[in-house]
C-alpha cells in the first residue's frame, strides 16, 4: 500500500494562495490600522514628554508651589551629598512646528555666571554666535529649533512679532547650541525684570540622578514641587489614562470583529479542502497529524499577515515623516507598546484556528467523503 505524505506547509500555502489572499489582506490591514492608530495617538499625546524627558534625564527641577523657595530648603538641598550643583532659573516655552501646532521646547533663563555651567553639565556647546548678555533680550537656541523654525542669528522671535508663538515678548537670536538637548537659553535678569523675581532650581547630580532624586524625595520639603523624569512619566500616565483605555477599547472591537471574520472564512476554507484532507486520511495520515498540519499552515499565514501589517505601518509612517510632514517635527515610530496591542488579536486568531481546525476536521466527515456519502 502506498502512503501519501502531506506536502510542505509553504508549498500548500502557495498552491492555495488565491483562497488565502483575502485572509492575508484583512489581517494585514487590521494589524496595520492598530499600529498606525496607536502610534499617532500616542505621538500626539506625548508633547510634554518630548519637551522634557531628555532634559530631566540630565537634571531635576524644584519649583515653589506658593511664593519662593525658603532659605531652609535651599540650605538642606546644598547640604545633600548627592547634589553636584544648584542653579536658579525661570522658564518659558518656544513653539516648534508639529502636526497639531502645539509642539514646544523649554527655554531656560539663567544667570550669566550659570549659563556656561548649565551647558557644561548637559554636554552642550556654542557652535555659532555668542551667549546671552546679562539683562538683555538675547536668546540662544539649539540647532534643531533653529533649523525647523528657519531662523538665523540676529533674527527675532516671540509673540510680540508672531501671535502664534508661545514665547512671550521679543527676543533676538544671538547663538546656536549644539548638543543632545532641544532647548533655548536666555537671561535670568531680563526674565526677572519682565515676569517677577520668583525662581525655581535646577539640580545636577554628582553620580546617579536616580539616587539623587530618591534622597530628595525622602526628605520633607513643604511648599516645593519636585519634577523628575519619573514624575513626568507618572503625570503623563495620569493625564492620558482615558486615552489609553480608548485605544484598548478600539483594539478590543477590532479583535472581536477580525476574529469573527477569520473564523467564518477559515470554516469555508477548510470545507473546500476537506476532500483533500480526506484523501490523506484514507491513505494512512492520522486526523491529529492533519489538524496539526492545518494549524501550522494557518499559523504561518497569520504570522506573514502580521509582519505584512507591520511593514505597511512602517512604510506609512515613513511616508508621513518624509513626504507629508517633512517641514515639521514628526518623530513618531513603532514601539513595543504597538506590538503588545496586536498580541490580543494574534492570540485570538490562534485559538480560532485551533478550534475551527478541530471542529471541521473530524473522522465522521472524512469517512463520509471517502465513502461518497
Amino acid at each position: 500500500m502506498i502512503y501519501l505524505k502531506l506536502p510542505p506547509v509553504a508549498l500548500s500555502i502557495y498552491r492555495n494562495r488565491k483562497q488565502l489572499y483575502f485572509l492575508i489582506v484583512i489581517i494585514s490591514l487590521v494589524s496595520a490600522a492598530i499600529f498606525i492608530v496607536s502610534v499617532l495617538t500616542r505621538y500626539v499625546s506625548e508633547v510634554e514628554l518630548r519637551a522634557w524627558k531628555k532634559p530631566l534625564n540630565n537634571f531635576s527641577i524644584v519649583r515653589p508651589t506658593v511664593n519662593v523657595i525658603d532659605n531652609y530648603s535651599k540650605r538642606e538641598l546644598r547640604q545633600n551629598n548627592q547634589i553636584q550643583s544648584i542653579i536658579s532659573f525661570k522658564d518659558a516655552i518656544v513653539s516648534v512646528p508639529g502636526i497639531l501646532n502645539y509642539e514646544y521646547r523649554p527655554i531656560f533663563a539663567l544667570g550669566k555666571e550659570d549659563i556656561e555651567k548649565f551647558m557644561k553639565y548637559n554636554n552642550l556647546c556654542l557652535m555659532e554666535g555668542h551667549l546671552p548678555k546679562k539683562d538683555t533680550r538675547e536668546i540662544i537656541l539649539s540647532s534643531d529649533i533653529i533649523r525647523i523654525k528657519k531662523l538665523q542669528i540676529n533674527d527675532y522671535i516671540g509673540n510680540a512679532i508672531d501671535k502664534n508663538e508661545f514665547l512671550w515678548g521679543r527676543f533676538k537670536v544671538t547663538g546656536i547650541i549644539a548638543g543632545n538637548l532641544s532647548l533655548g537659553i536666555a537671561s535670568l535678569d531680563y526674565f526677572k525684570r519682565k515676569t517677577g523675581s520668583k525662581t525655581s532650581l535646577i539640580l545636577f547630580t554628582k553620580n546617579d540622578i536616580k539616587m539623587m532624586n530618591r534622597s530628595i524625595l525622602r526628605s520633607n520639603f513643604p511648599g516645593l514641587d519636585f519634577q523628575t523624569a519619573r514624575t513626568l512619566i507618572e503625570n503623563y500616565t495620569k493625564k492620558n489614562k482615558n486615552l489609553i483605555k480608548l485605544i484598548w477599547i478600539i483594539t478590543g472591537i477590532l479583535t472581536i470583529s477580525l476574529t469573527l471574520i477569520v473564523g467564518l472564512y477559515l470554516s469555508l476554507y477548510l470545507q473546500n479542502r476537506l476532500k483533500e484532507y480526506a484523501l490523506f486520511y484514507s491513505n494512512g495520515v492520522s486526523r491529529s497529524r492533519i489538524i496539526i498540519y492545518v494549524i501550522k499552515e494557518m499559523l504561518l499565514v497569520t504570522i506573514v499577515s502580521f509582519l505584512s501589517g507591520l511593514l505597511l505601518s512602517v512604510l506609512f509612517i515613513l511616508f508621513l515623516k518624509y513626504i507629508v510632514f517633512k517641514n515639521i517635527i514628526f518623530m513618531a515610530k513603532i514601539s513595543l507598546d504597538e506590538l503588545l496591542l496586536n498580541m490580543p488579536i494574534f492570540i485570538a486568531i490562534i485559538f480560532v484556528i485551533i478550534y475551527i481546525s478541530i471542529r471541521n476536521i473530524n473522522n465522521n466527515r472524512m469517512d463520509k467523503l471517502i465513502m461518497g456519502v
